[in-house]
């Protein structure tokens, strides 16, 4: 399932070996309503895979979490908030198959939701 509809993406910008991407979040979507329905809270899980879906659609390939080094949650992001969310995310890969992620997720205001250490690679069929 692709979560990053919860996400809506207003600007990608790709570097070298870095993505940016300026987000809202779709406030209607069904996993707010499900989430915590009297105080919702973005789900931990739709953060890590909208960097998944971030990096496949850049790479125009999919793209699945092959590990977790390390994941922090350090605030909530509330979806009925109107800053926007920022995935500043730097990347390498070694050899051309598995894509090493660092990704920091911010607000606008520069307070830090997350951030992550994983390895991606390629889905098969």
């Amino acid at each position: 399932m692709k979560t990053s509809d919860y996400f809506i993406i207003e600007k990608i910008t790709k570097g070298e070996d870095r993505i940016e991407v300026v987000a809202s979040i779709d406030n209607s979507h069904w996993i707010c309503e499900v989430h915590f329905p009297e105080k919702p809270i973005t789900p931990g899980a739709v953060i890590t895979n909208t960097i998944q879906d971030i990096i496949s659609d850049v790479f125009k390939r999919r793209y699945v979490i092959n590990k977790i080094k390390s994941a922090r949650f350090l605030s909530p992001i509330y979806p009925d908030s109107k800053e926007k969310v920022i995935f500043f995310i730097s990347y390498t890969s070694k050899d051309g198959f598995e894509i090493n992620v660092k990704a920091n997720v911010f607000s606008s205001a520069e307070l830090q939701f997350a951030k992550f250490s994983l390895s991606l690679i390629p889905a098969t069929l």
